[in-house]
This record gives structure tokens, sequence and C-alpha cells, in this order.
């Protein structure tokens, strides 16, 4: 590696090319950080015409891996790393500054051209004249303002830098202070930043992790994706074009980004949102040197992101729904966990399918799978249960599906434990009693009371987003005097059967007359509600009045609805702890002596059952003694490791040095002092009684 300081115009001398790899995040900078450079282009603009003596302004630095030379020209590439949106950006502000200074003196174009952005011993077009080659969709706009800035046109971030520069530019010229060779000098030789060069073998993605300039920041997926496209080397722009870009278009930032940490948790381990690129890359650095497993890890991904795609988007039953196999009723359950808002259940989803396409699980279990959940969501919706510790509940479940036992029945089975999973008894009290109108959200409301709609009308489709219904209360919110009479005719306290019953499922209703009704006496809405076409309607628009034996009545309706339409878990399912034995796992990791260690899947083989529960099982039992010799099967130390007492801040790599265990540079333990499966037999075997 090797770091030079210099200046914009040091880096972009002639016979040079810059090239940013298809992979490479697209342009990003926004007008703020635009301005935010042209303040300081300002600024050293103002000293160079006053003659201050200002330091020069730093904007960070440019990494570059550069191409093998040709030992017959003197021409160097360089394939950028880190910077290209400052590469970018100026190239961009030149380009701005040469139209409009050749206004006024057309020689300026070429002049400014021929210094900074275009090889002129190049023929024009040809694959060497532009000194920056941005990639992807960048490419295409960026040639348009290097080469025909009066056809400028669209909304592109490049195009936009350009209008933001064109138009500072402009408005130094308009007030007579614009000096070209000056502002090009300010561009050119104020701005410093370092220039750090790499070869191949000094792995740049490493480099890439570590820099901390100014800039856009870089999300989880970025560095994913520069972590698998610098390893893939050759392959990467065939790889990128097939496979990783039209998933990013498929799913945007924001998709992608889910994408990337719900296939890690997808296997059964949370994953902090901070900590995906590391947990991606613990998982991919072993086989880094294999372009074969980065390219089908690659196409793996793609394949699940088809799926993310209708998680995120299954209203839309395309060619890709059908592609992938899924069933209308598939699609249906899809299209309620969108609109819920659950996506603390897509790394679930995604276990699922992935098994599905591993032929391990038919379409019809894939079907139940998504039925279970929806019912296990609405079932404790509707009783008011917590969802703070949904996402982290349903990573565990993954965990704990036994490999070959059907994954709708095993599902079924971990999603009842513990009464999770709210049976017919507290389905038909929740909805009695819940104050439902102030439970959740206003769509998952809407939600629920339009799926016992299409429910009780036996699965008739009705468009309920044009229909544009909503919650209305049958017993007002605000009782007007007839109500009030009517209620203390009855002998009832209006207040009281209000505050008691008034929110609850039994006395709300979905309308598209919401206003008309607003507080009417119940004899005015039954006439509105006689016109309705919707079985939730038809009970209110026949009874004759409007109280506490109705609104009680109708609860049970739905509630005989709710529960027919909404399964029941399985009934006496025992706690997780008392479904799996852990003892020879607790003793082998309790024997395991100093200088050895063993990995989460020696263990999980040892005892019968896979690795994340068996990494679960140790993370969370105090119990278990000499935790910090498991490791990953790489020998490293899980990044999710921690001690069962929270003051303990012991760094384990020093305690297994200390022991005589011995690291390589890559933090991963020696796998010659790693005990597999047979060596974890024999140890038990040779402890009889009590474990010292």
């Amino acid at each position: 590696m090797r770091a030079k300081e210099g200046t914009f115009r040091d880096l972009m001398t002639q016979d040079r090319q810059f090239q940013v790899p298809l992979y490479q995040r697209h342009y990003r900078w926004k007008t703020g950080q635009q301005e935010d450079l042209w303040q300081d282009i300002a600024e050293q603009y103002r000293a160079l015409a006053d003659g201050s003596a200002i330091p020069k302004h730093f904007i960070g630095s440019i990494v570059a891996v550069e191409k093998d030379a040709d030992p017959l020209h003197d021409f160097r590439e360089f394939r950028v790393v880190d910077g290209q949106q400052r590469l970018t950006t100026l190239s961009v502000a030149l380009a701005a500054l040469r139209d409009v200074a050749a206004l006024d003196d057309p020689d300026q174009f070429d002049r400014l051209n021929k210094k900074y952005l275009i090889n002129d011993t190049e023929p024009k077009g040809s694959a060497k004249w532009a000194r920056l080659v941005p990639g992807d969709e960048d490419a295409a706009p960026y040639w348009t303002v290097l080469t025909d800035p009066l056809n400028v046109s669209g909304h592109s971030a490049i195009v936009n830098a350009y209008r933001f520069f064109h138009r500072k530019i402009s408005a130094l010229r308009e007030a007579g202070e614009l000096a070209p060779e000056r502002l090009a000098t300010t561009i050119g030789d104020r701005l410093a930043l370092v220039f750090v060069t790499v070869s191949e073998g000094e792995r740049p993605h490493k480099i890439f992790e570590s820099i901390n300039a100014t800039g856009v920041g870089l999300t989880q997926s970025d560095l994913l994706r520069n972590y698998l496209f610098m390893a893939l080397g050759p392959r990467s722009n065939t790889v990128y074009t097939q496979h990783w870009r039209p998933l990013e278009k498929a799913l945007g930032v924001e998709g992608l980004e889910g994408l990337v940490r719900d296939d890690l948790q997808s296997t059964g381990e949370f994953i902090k949102q901070g900590d995906v690129y590391r947990a991606a890359r613990g998982r991919l650095e072993p086989s880094a040197a294999d372009l074969d497993f980065l390219e089908d890890h690659v196409k793996r991904l793609a394949r699940r992101g088809a799926y993310y795609s209708l998680f995120l988007q299954p209203a839309d039953p395309s060619s890709t729904a059908s592609d992938l196999g899924l069933s209308k009723k598939a699609l249906r359950h899809l299209a309620f966990l969108r609109s819920w808002g659950a996506g603390t259940t897509y790394p679930l989803l995604l276990h699922i399918y992935s098994e599905k396409d591993a032929g391990r699980v038919a379409s019809g279990q894939a079907e139940s799978c998504l039925e279970a959940i929806e019912s296990f969501i609405v079932r404790r919706y509707v009783v008011d249960v917590p969802t703070n510790v949904l996402n982290r509940l349903f990573i565990a479940v993954i965990g704990n599906l036994p490999p070959g036992e059907p994954i709708d029945v095993a599902l079924r089975r971990e999603l009842s434990r513990d009464k999770r999973w709210p049976d017919d008894d507290r389905v038909r009290d929740g909805i009695a009693t819940v104050h439902y109108y102030s439970n959740g959200r206003p769509h998952q409301q809407r939600l629920v009371l339009q799926r016992l709609e299409s429910h009780l009308r036996a699965e008739v489709d009705l468009d309920f987003d044009s229909a544009k219904l909503s919650i209305e209360h049958v017993m007002p919110q605000t009782l007007s005097d007839g109500w009030k009479k009517q209620l203390t005719d009855a002998g009832h306290d209006p207040r009281e059967v209000f505050e008691r019953l008034g929110h609850t499922l039994g006395n709300l209703t979905l309308t598209a007359w919401n206003s008309k009704l607003s507080n009417q006496l119940f004899e005015r809405k039954q006439e509105i509600l006689q016109d309705s076409d919707l079985k939730l309607n038809e009970q209110l628009a026949a009874a004759t009045q409007w109280g506490v034996d109705e609104i009680q009545k109708r609860s049970q309706v739905l509630a005989d609805a709710a529960i027919e339409l909404w399964s029941a878990p399985v009934p006496g399912v025992v706690t997780a702890r008392s479904g799996f034995d852990w003892t020879r796992v607790d003793e082998a990791v309790s024997a395991l002596p100093a200088g050895s260690w063993t990995s989460y899947g020696d263990l999980a083989e040892l005892a019968g059952t896979a690795a994340q529960p068996t990494a679960n099982h140790i993370a969370h039992d105090p119990a278990v003694t000499n935790a910090y010799r498991v490791l990953s099967s790489d020998g490293s130390i899980s990044f999710k490791f921690q001690w069962h007492d929270p003051a303990d801040i012991r760094d384990p790599m020093e305690i297994l040095i200390g022991e005589g265990i011995e690291f390589d540079d890559n933090d991963k333990a020696s796998q010659a002092q790693r005990l597999g499966p047979p060596e974890l037999e024999a140890l038990l075997d040779n402890v009889p009684g009590e474990v010292q």
C-alpha cells in the first residue's frame, strides 16, 4: 500500500483513468453535501483573490487499485475502491465551470477539458478518452455532461450535481466575480487529498472497511456488496450485472438492506442492525478465495430476494410469484402480513421458502406455515398481548425447528409453547373485553375487520381499497341525550357502559358512511346500515335496539368467526427447555480442558441437534461453564459472545491465549487444538460420574 498527499490536479493527470466498478454504489451526493463543498471552494477562491495565506482544504482520501501496467505504454488505469463520490463531484464541478467559462471564452472548453477531464492523446469517445469512468447507471448521465452539456436532461444525481454547480458558477459570472482560471486552480490545487494505491493481494476491501472519510455514510449492504465483488475479481462485472443489479433494482436501498439482515437471521440468530456486515463477512470469510462459492452466494441471495420482493409488494401477483410457485392463497397471506407491517416475520418466511426451494418443504406446508403465522399474530393482537418480543421470538423459533420433521407441524408446536398463542377461550374473552379501538394501529384494526368480513362472505373477494371503509362505533363515542336516555331507560349507567364496552369489537363495524352515521341514534344508523352490503352489518341492521346485550351477543358472533378463521394453538406443549436434554452439551463444555476448544457445530453433532439452538442454549444458560472455549467453526470468537455477568469485561481471546490457544493473524484459533465430536465423546467417556 502506498499513500501520497496531493491535489485533484495531481491525481487527474494526463494518461490516467479512474474507473468506478459497476458494483460500487451509485453517485449519491445531494444538495447539502454539494453546498458544503461549494462553501469550502468559495473560501479558498476568495483567499486566492485576496492573496490570503490559508491552508488547503482537506477533502478526504481516494483509494484505488492500479491495474497491471502495459510495458509498451505509459497509460495507467485505476479501479476506485473508495472516494468515487468526491472524484465524481469535483469532475462534474469542473465540467460546469468549463461550460460557464466558455460563454465568454470558447477556448476555455477545450482548455479545461484537456487539463482535468479527458486524455486528449486518445481518440474522442474511445475507452481511454475520459479520465473518470463512473459505473453502472451513472455512466450515461456523466457522459452527457462530459460531451453534450447542452442536452443534459433528467434528474439523476449527477445531472442534479451539474445543475447545482452550474447555478453557483453562473451566479459568480452574473455578479462579475468569476475568474475561470482562479476557480479552476481552486478546485484543482487548493483541495488537498490523500491518494492511496493498493494491489489486489493487499485485500482492498479491508482498507475500504476501515476508511472513515467525509462523505455519504455506507450502509451495511454497501459494505457487503463491495466485499463480495472485490473478492470476485474477474467475475465481478458478470455476477453483478446478472444477479446483484436486478436484485438492487427490485428491492431498492431499504429493501436490500432488510434482505441482507433477514437473510442472516433466517438461520435463527438475531443480528443487530449495525452488526449485519460483520456477521455476513464472518460467514463468508472462510471461503472468500473460492469464487464459485461467492458466486453461488450471490445467486442464492438473489433467489431469496425474489421472495423478499413479494413480502414487500405481494399485492401484485406478477410473473415472479408464478415463477416461485406461490398460490393465490399464499399471496393472500403475504399481502396480509405486509399490510399488517409484520416485518418481524421475514426471517422466518425466508427460512420457510429456502427450505421449499431445497425440496424439503411442500407448497401446502408453506401455506400452512403462513396461516399459522397470521393466526398467531392476530390472536395475540385481539387479546392485547404486547408485540415487542416478536422479533426475537420468530428468530428463536427458527433455531428450534428440528430437521426432518414437517415444518408446519414443528412451527405450530413451537409457536404454541408457554401459551404464547392464545387459545379459543382467551380469544372469546379478549373480543368481549379488550378495548379494541385503542389497541394497535388503525390500519391493523381495519385489517382484522376486513378479514372477518371476507370470511363471513365465504371468501368472496371485495375490493377494500376502492371501498375506502373506515371504522364506526355503533354506540357513538360521544353519547347524545337520546343515547343516554336509551341506556338509562334500560337500567344502565351510560358512562359505565361506554367505558366498558364502547371500544370493544362488538360495538365496531366498517362503513363508508362514517360522517353520516356519526352520533345518530341507533334507529337512524340502522336505516343507513340496511343499505350496506357488508356481512358485518347484517346483525346491526336486523337489531331492534342497541345496548349491552346486543354488544355482547355481537362479540360472541365475531369471536366465533375469528376462532373459525384464525386457527388455535397446539394444546399442552411443554416449554422449550423441557423439550430437549442439554446434559451432554453442558457436560462436554464443562469438561473442555485448558488449551483446547470446540465449536457450536461439534457440540450440536454430539448432542443430536443443530448449531444455532446449541449456541442459543450456551449463550443464555449461566450454568454452562467454560463457554468461552466454544468458538465458531473457523476458530473465531463469536461476535455475539458475552459473559453471563454483565460486569465481566475480560477479553476471551486473552484468556484463551493464556491457556495456550494459538491464534493466527486473522484472530482464528488453531484447528490443531480443536476437539471435534469424536474427541468430545472420548472426553466424556473418560470422565465417569461427576464432571470435574
